[in-house]
């Protein structure tokens, strides 16, 4: 199912074929894919197994189309390499997804680390491969693994492809800028982004089910998506409303969050990094190495470049919304919000014309994957108009 290349001449190309988007036979895959999913009990243990199984329904998928509206005839646009983030287990099945949906064949790199979520993935698909009405599927469809060392690997790919999707930091996406593609082909860079939180939190306040939200948002990805959280701006919120919010998320961090000894120090390697960086902070607290607070004066216009990990989060108070101005730029992803109006946020951003935040959604959601992402209308993007007059 995964095939592990050393050189190019073990590459499997798959068979190119395009289709228009939302095609039936797509569809009733990714259901079928989704429901195999959700049977396998095992999958439980990964939350974000069973909210990508969730995300592929053909109901929600359905919904996605018909929210898509796309108005012209469209067909994909051939064949996608997929350079996916090596550290988020699903990373890689949202751009495979996202491409399949949008009418493409796919090569799509995984990540090099034998994550248990992969596994338990790729059995599901190898019980799919064996129906007859999906062999088509796999035909178009190729999972491989290699070094991103051997870069003659990802130029000979690149040489091939018609679009390609890249997620990573910025050094990996001007590094695979390098290699050549044919003229028609387009990338699609999903770069490194910077995501915050905006709460403002009262007496009347739902705190068990904001700290639920707060904790699937930022730790069942130890903070490691794009849209996870490092920064809490605290909107006109007493202390002990901030107290309280803690109080009720340390509770569920002890009961559900496991960090392991070398995450511990990897957490604590990266608390050093980032107060190297950081004026004028305190810790407002620091319990058993599950939580560690960082509390800042001022958000410093650099402050994208501090991320929290495994549980570190930079918290600022603030009685409006001019910080935005100040710190918001195009690192600048998601804004994970709560009992705030979002329009306002909104109108901030468009009336004082800041450049940065693709996504504003309510605590809880910020993992939630829409066919909307990083600015790019997903299933417009990946393929193409075909003008009948």
């Amino acid at each position: 199912m995964v095939i592990t290349i050393q050189n190019k001449k073990q590459i499997q190309l798959p068979t190119v074929k395009i289709s228009e988007p939302f095609q039936k036979n797509t569809l009733l895959f990714l259901d079928t894919f989704s429901k195999e999913l959700i049977k396998n009990k095992k999958n439980y243990k990964y939350p974000e197994i069973i909210s990508f199984a969730f995300w592929i329904r053909k109901s929600n998928l359905i919904g996605l189309k018909k929210k898509s509206n796309l108005e012209h005839s469209r067909l994909g646009r051939g064949l996608a390499l997929h350079i996916t983030p090596s550290n988020v287990t699903t990373g890689f099945l949202y751009s495979w997804i996202f491409s399949l949906i949008s009418g493409n064949s796919n090569i799509v790199k995984i990540p090099s680390k034998n994550f248990e979520q992969i596994k338990l993935i790729f059995n599901t698909l190898k019980i799919l491969s064996s129906k007859s009405n999906f062999k088509s599927i796999f035909k178009s469809n190729k999972f491989i693994k290699y070094d991103s060392n051997k870069e003659e690997i990802t130029a000979y790919l690149s040489s091939l492809s018609d679009l390609r999707l890249i997620w990573g930091g910025d050094k990996t996406v001007l590094k695979l800028r390098s290699f050549q593609t044919p003229v028609h082909a387009l990338d699609f860079n999903f770069f490194d982004r910077f995501s915050f939180s905006l709460l403002h939190l009262n007496k009347q306040s739902n705190y068990e089910k904001i700290s639920q939200n707060f904790f699937n948002d930022s730790l069942v990805m130890d903070q490691n998506a794009c849209s996870s959280p490092h920064i809490i701006v605290w909107y006109k919120t007493k202390k002990e409303n901030i107290e309280l919010f803690w109080k009720r998320f340390g509770k569920i961090v002890e009961k559900k969050y496991d960090l392991d000894l070398g995450n511990v120090y990897l957490k604590f390697s990266n608390e050093v990094l980032n107060l190297t960086k950081i004026d004028n902070f305190n810790f407002s607290n620091k319990d058993k190495n599950f939580i560690t607070r960082i509390k800042v004066s001022k958000l410093q216009e650099n402050i994208h470049e501090i991320r929290g990990k495994f549980g570190t989060f930079i918290e600022y108070d603030s009685q409006n919304f001019n910080f935005l101005k100040k710190i918001v730029n195009r690192k600048f992803q998601t804004l994970s919000y709560e009992g705030i109006d979002s329009k306002k946020i909104v109108n901030f951003l468009k009336r004082k014309n800041i450049n940065g935040v693709d996504r504003i959604v309510k605590i809880g959601n910020a993992l939630q994957m829409s066919l909307i992402w990083d600015g790019f209308d997903i299933p417009r993007a990946l393929s193409r108009i075909i003008e009948n007059e």
